[in-house]
């Protein structure tokens, strides 16, 4: 009878015992760098009324989080257009602190722009760990 126990103890399932090597956490993945992020319009950083072929404009970039995201300004929205950050053509920006972008856009050809053209979007290219994205937005007055 104590023979038909303990085997019959042996059979039974045994409860598990919690694994001494977890298998590793899967890493969170960096975000994708449009979605993390965000461009904000200051406007100008000279009045309407300049004579020049190049206006400045002043934008507050921030990433929501980490990794900090690179970015570089790829163009304006209009053939006749060019645009480039000032004073580099890269900047790269830290997640949780806006960070102050100028971007020097500038008439080359007044002929290729169209009549109404008024609130242009600017082309720019995002880089972190996760990925490269070209990403544009529309900016208006400020």
């Amino acid at each position: 009878m104590i023979a038909v126990a303990a085997a019959w103890a042996v059979a039974l399932p045994q409860p598990l015992a919690p694994d001494p090597h977890p298998p590793p956490h899967e890493p969170v993945p960096a975000p994708w760098p449009a979605t993390a992020t965000v461009w904000h319009y200051l406007g100008r950083t000279e009045s309407l009324n300049s004579p020049e072929k190049a206006g400045r404009f002043r934008f507050a970039v921030t990433v929501d989080r980490d990794p900090a995201v690179t970015l570089q300004v790829a163009g304006p929205s209009y053939p006749g257009l060019t645009a480039r950050a000032v004073p580099g053509p890269t900047v790269t920006v830290p997640a949780g602190t806006p960070h102050g972008i100028t971007v020097e856009i500038t008439v080359s050809d007044c002929s290729a722009l169209p009549p109404e053209a008024d609130h242009p979007f600017l082309g720019v290219t995002l880089r972190n760990a996760r990925a490269i994205q070209r990403h544009s937005f529309i900016f208006g007055r400020g």
